[in-house]
């Protein structure tokens, strides 16, 4: 079986762009994350996908996409297969008011009533772009609890990139499961791209409430077990995390990679500052 050679000048202008605002995404990354992927391997496989920057940037056929988050992962398969209806229903809330009464009533809708997938993936993006920093927690429960942003303008999509996003997310397999349950998936040759919620660097930047079910320590050890499991199999692995003792003394046995990193999640765009991030890889 041949391999795919990647090419590492892949342009910073990318064809397709993140559909989403995600916590943690890649967009502003991917210059350091690009030059330290393989330059050869056979399928691409990504257990948290999230806003899929890497993903998109790639742009490639043979990809795994997995996310334990269903309504991300309902957002993709809507926008891979059901788009033209998609792009209809997503009309209903454009020009909306941007008030905090109108986000906190379409916000309840997308908690407490019964939609289709499809209402459920327009309400989706509809919360993504107008909830604070695009930020998407949910407590405990399954409830999406993020406050408005108190934006007075916002683009909720771009009809060209949809459409191209949409014809990638066809062709690839689109995956709601707990990361380890990947392994089956994973072979020799393989390249595995993970961006887990990170080990919170202090206590006041403890955010892994991407789903209700969290993401704790023991969900780091389970993880580092996981990058054990994908070593064994002969695939390559890249990981991102936070750059802290924990995350050093996890991984002290592969190679690590300290990257310059932006901190976007803060009210004050003056205050998201430079930090450093650490890359993780086998190989």
């Amino acid at each position: 079986m041949s391999l795919n050679i990647i090419m590492l000048n892949i342009s910073m202008n990318i064809a397709i762009r993140p559909i989403l605002k995600w916590a943690g995404g890649k967009k502003n990354l991917l210059k350091s994350i690009l030059s330290n992927i393989p330059h050869a391997f056979n399928n691409y496989i990504e257990p948290f996908v999230g806003g899929g920057a890497l993903f998109f940037a790639l742009n490639l056929r043979n990809s795994i996409i997995n996310d334990i988050n269903f309504h991300l992962i309902n957002f993709y398969r809507e926008i891979a297969h059901n788009l033209d209806n998609f792009l209809l229903e997503i009309e209903k809330y454009n020009n909306t008011p941007l008030t905090k009464e109108y986000y906190v009533y379409i916000r309840n809708s997308f908690n407490n009533e019964d939609l289709t997938n499809l209402q459920k993936a327009c309400i989706f993006l509809y919360l993504n772009k107008t909830c604070y920093n695009g930020l998407y927690r949910e407590n405990s429960n399954g409830i999406f609890n993020t406050p408005f942003g108190k934006y007075k303008k916002i683009s909720l999509y771009e009809v060209k990139n949809l459409q191209l996003a949409s014809k990638l997310l066809r062709e690839v397999k689109v995956l709601n499961l707990d990361f380890f349950c990947l392994l089956d998936f994973i072979k020799k040759d393989d390249f595995v791209y993970l961006d887990p919620p990170y080990i919170p660097r202090s206590k006041t930047s403890n955010f892994t409430n991407y789903s209700k079910y969290g993401f704790d320590f023991e969900m780091h050890k389970k993880l580092l077990h996981f990058c054990n499991k994908i070593d064994t199999k002969g695939a390559k692995f890249l990981l991102s995390n936070s750059n802290t003792d924990s995350s050093l003394e996890l991984y002290k046995n592969y190679h690590v990679i300290f990257v310059d990193s932006k901190r976007f999640i803060n009210s004050n765009p003056m205050k998201r500052s430079s930090i450093k991030e650490i890359l993780v890889k086998n190989f």
